[in-house]
């Protein structure tokens, strides 16, 4: 069997390619928006959050933003990065993106140092997220 009549290969995605950008958009909505040169703007709701839902959020707010502007933005953000945003105090940021990594609801790029959502649990996220709003209406 050659390599161009393999039915296997319908499984080759590429990782920026197999998000749904729909599904983020309405992750993010609620939480943030960028300005023009791709900085990050925090809305009220986001303050709502609890520090591993802030976490996820602006994780998945760089990934968003490194789809938008892919030559200036990579994906992912060095614990430092999200510390700096001063959105939580300091010792619940790194114990927000500790368990967080323990419990594989993010992921480390061992290369780059950079914390990232997987794609995969975008939805997830997103239908916690929903969900836990709803209880609070």
């Amino acid at each position: 069997m050659t390599s161009s009549s393999d039915s296997l290969r319908e499984l080759i995605d590429d990782e920026a390619a197999s998000i749904n950008r729909d599904r983020l958009l309405t992750l993010l909505k609620p939480y943030v928006r960028f300005n023009s040169s791709g900085s990050l703007n925090f809305l009220p709701q986001f303050g709502k959050l609890d520090g591993r839902a802030k976490v996820q959020i602006i994780l998945a707010a760089s990934k968003a933003r490194s789809l938008l502007m892919p030559d200036k933005y990579p994906d992912g953000l060095i614990p430092k990065e999200i510390l700096d945003l001063e959105t939580m105090p300091v010792g619940t940021g790194k114990s927000a993106i500790k368990d967080l990594s323990d419990t594989h609801k993010i992921r480390k790029d061992e290369t780059s140092g950079r914390y990232i959502i997987p794609n995969f649990l975008i939805d997830e996220l997103a239908d916690r997220l929903a969900s836990n709003s709803k209880k609070h209406e």
